[in-house]
């Protein structure tokens, strides 16, 4: 039970078509699905699909083509490599390379997958169900038609086992998933070790499905649990000094803080002394062009350069005294109340 429950999860996974238009192949075509063939008043179950499956194979190759009773010239490949996949049985659907429409039917089934599928000819054997209807059962397969509505398929890949919302985040992991190129290299793994053999039971599948999966995707799934790891214990650490609470700063923390914020307190004063003069300057240089004060006074002024220092000083703190709160608004004053005084001691470096 465990085997066949892996194995149908796994087959869901790589059940889903690829369009290679290079080669001009369209793998894991739907042949058959299991379920009711709509219009016909039959239903395929297990054993039809197993009977499907043993007739294709027995041709090898078979004619694929545009449409039921086609003539020759509809003939537009075969399909080849036949298996159940979960409950369908798949092919390969190869186009000729002359065909003119090999080109249509590949941008088809990779653009529009959905909006057509394959329809089998076969030498019906059908049995009949006891609760009504028949059930399909066959030994030989024909051909096999590209028709618009399929009766035993739901498209061309037919993936009917696979049913997600769209835009929900599990669609979303869910396409990673059958995308990546290690699944579909377990694929090939476990098609090639039984390729040409009789159909091997579910739990030789599932075996081989287990060690082809766990070596492909190991690295990956090591990888994500060595990021969730960190992750939890990078949250276990902040938890962790949340419940501690703020811890109590040390005596140095706090002399060293308090250092901090008076070298700050000190650069901050600077600066704004430097800018005080610098405004001073620019006022003064304002002010001597409106007094018509662009030379030092002359000897007959009453300045003498001897004196010169003590009477500077003298009016500097008289303006301090009249009111100026520091050396740059003392200056200021000065220039506005003495001019002639003030680029007196400016011409002689006094300022």
């Amino acid at each position: 039970m465990i085997a066949e429950t892996l194995l149908t999860r796994f087959q869901t996974f790589s059940s889903i078509g690829e369009v290679d238009e290079v080669n001009g192949i369209i793998k894991g075509v739907s042949v058959l699905s299991i379920g009711p063939a709509r219009g016909h008043g039959i239903t395929i179950d297990r054993t039809g699909l197993e009977q499907c499956l043993q007739a294709c194979r027995e041709r090898g190759a078979i004619k694929l083509i545009v449409r039921h009773d086609g003539e020759v010239l509809e003939t537009v490949g075969s399909v080849e490599n036949f298996s159940i996949v979960g409950d369908q049985v798949k092919g390969d659907a190869i186009l000729f390379e002359n065909h003119p429409n090999r080109k249509f039917i590949l941008e088809y089934a990779k653009k529009l997958p959905k909006e057509f599928g394959l329809s089998i000819e076969c030498d019906p054997l059908h049995e009949d169900r006891p609760e009504g209807g028949k059930l399909f059962r066959t030994n030989s397969v024909d051909a096999i038609a590209i028709v618009q509505r399929p009766a035993a398929n739901r498209a061309l890949f037919s993936r009917k086992e696979v049913d997600i919302p769209p835009n929900s985040n599990r669609k979303k992991r869910f396409s990673k998933m059958i995308h990546s190129k290690t699944l579909l290299a377990a694929c090939d793994k476990i098609r090639t070790k039984f390729e040409g053999e009789t159909i091997p039971s579910s739990e030789e599948l599932a075996d081989a499905i287990v060690e082809a999966v766990t070596e492909a995707v190991a690295p990956a799934v090591e990888s994500a649990v060595a990021e969730v790891k960190t992750t939890v214990d990078e949250q276990g650490v902040a938890l962790k000094k949340l419940e501690e609470g703020p811890a109590e700063p040390s005596d140095e923390d706090k002399e060293k803080a308090t250092k901090l914020a008076e070298e700050e307190k000190k650069k901050d004063e600077e600066k704004i002394e430097k800018l005080a003069e610098k405004l001073v300057d620019e006022k003064i240089t304002k002010l001597s062009a409106v007094y018509g004060l662009k030379r030092p006074p002359s000897s007959g002024s009453g300045f003498e350069v001897g004196d010169e220092k003590t009477k500077l000083q003298t009016a500097l703190a008289a303006q301090k005294a009249a009111g100026a709160k520091n050396d740059a608004e003392a200056k200021l004053m000065l220039a506005r109340n003495q001019p002639e005084l003030y680029n007196a001691a400016r011409a002689n470096g006094l300022l």
